[in-house]
This record gives C-alpha cells, sequence and structure tokens, in this order.
C-alpha cells in the first residue's frame, strides 16, 4: 500500500484511528484488522518521511532558538 496524496493521508489517519479502537494487545498477530493496521502504520509513515521530512537545523538557527528561550538578544 502506497500513499499517493494529502486525502488519501487524511483517509487512512481516520482509519487508523478506527483500528485502534478494534486491536488491542490481546489482537493476535494473524488477525486482519491487526494486519491492516500494520500495514497502515507502514505508508503512513513513508508519506510523512517523504512529505515532511525533518531536516537537520543549521548552527545559526540553533543559536537563535537557544538565545530566543533564554531571554537573549544579539
Amino acid at each position: 500500500m502506497k500513499i499517493l496524496d494529502k486525502s488519501c493521508y487524511e483517509t487512512a489517519l481516520k482509519r487508523l484511528d478506527e483500528l485502534e479502537m478494534l486491536v488491542t494487545e490481546n489482537t493476535l498477530k494473524t488477525d486482519a484488522n491487526y494486519l491492516e493496521m500494520d500495514e497502515l502504520i507502514d505508508a503512513i509513515d513513508a508519506y510523512e518521511a517523504e512529505a515532511y521530512p525533518i531536516v537537520k537545523p543549521t548552527l545559526g538557527a540553533t543559536i537563535q532558538l537557544r538565545m530566543h528561550e533564554m531571554g537573549l538578544t544579539q
């Protein structure tokens, strides 16, 4: 399964919410809902990694953030 766009992503998140109500720690790993949830989580993770990448901040941005947190100015 691959999520192609934001609409599919939102639908997948809604389905994941539904599955979270059905799958518990006692659910067998061979259960259809468990398997669907597992596949859906992998697809959501892959889409988020591609659509919303987390970039490493620059040193300057890190220093500015820390100064802001400490209430410092240049």
